[in-house]
């Protein structure tokens, strides 16, 4: 074959590959094995799954990397820690090894121990790679069994559980600790839960990691980094603690980095599941305290908040850096990004997950993965680390890890704002100015709109209102995919990752940006008639599109089941649960416009105050349903909701639908009993 047409190939093959990870847990224990044996050992074991896929989506290669946790009643040694294709209570053949055996061992102390190890699984081994399909495609099929000495077939065993995990972070200040410390300071926290739960929701197995950069001008030791129960300016009782490491004294300037710090949750302790529950589905309700030896009632304090995230796919090649290394070797990619945003949608705090599917050809020892700032096949300045000094004694695996919080934000801002101008670089012993490359963007083509209807993407819906939700499609009209899940705030932003967009001429409030859908407020100030809509990607404004718009456009959520609920307990309404006659029902709906008081374009709804919409009526299954009311819904903007009482004589599958001023919304379906 021609040189020519080799290289076209490889690099046809080589900008197919994808990667991706997966985490799984597994709990193991004595009772498990197959017959069961009466022992104290336990074990938690945390299995990373790194896959890379071809462009037909085929795994074509991975890497298993298994962190197990032993607690031992006395000393042993492990002989073997393999992952076997079988079901609880059966036996079932090795389908991937670590390679520890009686002559490849691991002695294991008494009390708390560990085992790191790697099980690589390159794509010229067939079985290996069925195996590795196989447990991505069906993990609870799978279970990991540590051998030892004394237990040749098993000491413990446990199935394998897909983990949750949950990214948070908070802004550290000494203002905000009660009572107030003697001292000031400033920071960041960050919080990654990972935990599994059982068939009925239940947790099985939970960890903890944290990690904190603060500045203060407390010189002393921190000796406490805890999550509490409680709101903001209250005591609350401990609910998870991270033991922070003897001599954590903040440099000269005043700088500290802890962690990160690892807690695993005993799961029967009532305050630390529902602490680490809270972290999944109430974040709010807990908060971070750091002590040192001078304020040991706290230092510095925050409310934990969820992230959003950004996430880049990325193809790091050799090809990229500007002076290539001899051998093209690529390492598929996914950098997460995860942010908390200012009221103004900028970034207020960040810390990237770095995944990066290693394919060298032989050992490399690597100097770190550096973010930088230039264009393509230009050398730029570092800004942020992306992942310390790590090793591979074969070139082949998988670096799966997160940073502590980041603290340059600027860099952070820009990131997201022009990925264009940001490269991602590899660097190794062998090759210090960059292993492998990858731009985080092409630079983007200015935005096209191909559609703007309600953001109840009701496609028939023929006009958008003043103060509606809106959902814009087309092409380009984001750089990046963003949404609020990390803001705080009152007033909705009017920029998010450098995304504009401005209807009849006016800022619109930003919910969510993506290259192909954009969410946004419609302004209040709006006037009937046929407006423009324009998107300003960052890369310049776009064609302006126009939009019928009228006083009121009611548009009832309804994807993917309608947005209706019983107001009795707030549960949805479904076949499994039907409204009854005499029910009063809640519709979530936009499109509503002024209210009485006035709602403001892109500021909350405020809780203690009841904005009134004009007159709406309503049917159920074509018969007049009584409103209650219809009022924007507090804590939001944009949308409302209207209450509605079930007349009697209906059941079965019945259109519901709203009629305010001229408009009448769209019908949604709803069961009836």
């Amino acid at each position: 074959m021609k040189l020519g047409l080799c290289l076209l190939l490889f690099s046809t093959l080589v900008m197919a590959q994808t990667g991706e990870t997966a985490m799984y847990r597994a709990v193991l224990l004595p009772a498990n094995e197959v017959p069961a044996i009466n022992n104290s050992a336990r074990g938690i074991a945390d299995i990373v799954t790194s896959v890379v896929r071809d462009a037909s989506g085929q795994i074509v290669s991975g890497n298993i990397d298994l962190l197990l946790r032993t607690t031992l009643a006395a000393a042993n040694t492990a002989t073997g820690l393999n992952l076997h294709n079988g079901s609880a209570g059966q036996n079932a053949p090795v389908a991937l090894s670590s390679a520890l055996s009686a002559s490849n061992s691991r002695p294991l102390q008494t009390g708390a121990d560990a085992i790191h190890i790697a099980i690589p699984v390159r794509g010229d081994n067939a079985a290996s790679l069925a195996s590795l399909r196989a447990l991505v495609q069906d993990p609870t099929k799978f279970y990991l069994n540590m051998t030892s000495t004394d237990q040749a077939n098993g000491l413990m065993r446990g199935q394998l559980v897909k983990a949750q995990v949950a990214v948070l972070m908070a802004i550290l200040n000494s203002d905000a600790v009660t009572p107030a410390p003697a001292n000031s300071g400033s920071g960041f926290a960050e919080v990654v839960a990972i935990g599994t739960r059982d068939g009925a929701g239940n947790w099985i197995s939970g960890e903890v990691y944290l990690w904190a950069t603060t500045r203060s001008d407390d010189p002393t030791v921190y000796n406490g980094f805890h999550l509490h129960l409680g709101p903001a300016g209250t005591v609350g009782a401990i609910g998870i603690t991270g033991t922070v490491p003897p001599g954590a004294v903040p440099d000269p300037s005043g700088t500290a980095a802890l962690g990160p710090l690892y807690a695993e949750i005993t799961t029967t302790n009532t305050t630390q599941a529902g602490a680490f529950t809270n972290l999944f589905v109430n974040p709010g309700s807990l908060y971070i305290d750091l002590h040192t030896t001078q304020n040991p009632n706290g230092i510095l304090r925050a409310q934990v908040r969820s992230t959003d995230s950004v996430i880049f796919p990325l193809l790091l090649d050799s090809a990229n850096e500007t002076t290539p290394p001899a051998v093209r070797t690529v390492a598929p990619a996914n950098l997460t990004l995860y942010t908390l945003r200012n009221e103004d949608g900028t970034i207020a705090a960040g810390a990237m997950l770095a995944d990066v599917h290693l394919r060298f050809a032989s050992t490399q020892q690597f100097l770190g993965l550096y973010v930088h700032d230039a264009a393509p096949l230009v050398d730029g300045p570092i800004s942020i680390k992306a992942a310390p000094e790590f090793s591979s004694d074969t070139g082949f695996g998988n670096y799966y890890g997160w940073t502590p919080p980041i603290l340059g934000l600027a860099a952070l801002n820009d990131l997201v704002a022009a990925p264009e101008n940001h490269y991602v670089n590899l660097h190794s012993l062998e090759s210090p100015g960059g292993a492998v490359r990858a731009q985080f963007a092409a630079a983007a083509p200015r935005a096209v709109i191909a559609a703007v209807i309600p953001a109840n993407l009701d496609k028939a819906a023929a006009s958008i209102a003043p103060g509606g939700l809106v959902s814009i499609f087309g092409t380009n009209l984001a750089k990046l995919a963003t949404d609020l899940s990390g803001w705080a705030g009152r007033q909705l932003p009017l920029t998010l990752n450098g995304v504009k967009v401005t209807v009849g001429g006016r800022p619109a409030p930003l919910i969510y940006v993506s290259p192909n859908q954009i969410n946004a407020q419609a302004p209040v100030e709006l006037t009937a008639g046929v407006q423009t809509v324009t998107v300003d990607n960052g890369a310049g404004t776009s064609t302006a599109f126009s939009v019928n718009v009228t006083p009121m456009a009611p548009a009832i959520f309804f994807y993917p089941v309608a947005a209706v609920l019983k107001n009795a307990n707030f549960s949805l309404l479904s076949p499994t649960n039907p409204a009854r006659a005499g029910d009063v029902l809640l519709i979530y709906a936009t499109g509503l416009g002024q209210t009485t008081p006035a709602i403001a374009t892109g500021a909350l709804s405020a809780s203690d105050t009841i904005a009134k919409t004009a007159a709406v009526t309503a049917t159920i299954g074509g018969k007049p349903a009584t409103v209650v009311y219809s009022i924007a819904s507090p804590g939001f903007a944009g949308l409302y909701q209207v209450a509605v009482t079930v007349p009697a004589g209906l059941t079965g599958s019945m259109a519901l639908q709203i009629t305010a001023g001229a408009a009448s919304s769209n019908a949604v379906p709803i069961p009836v009993q």
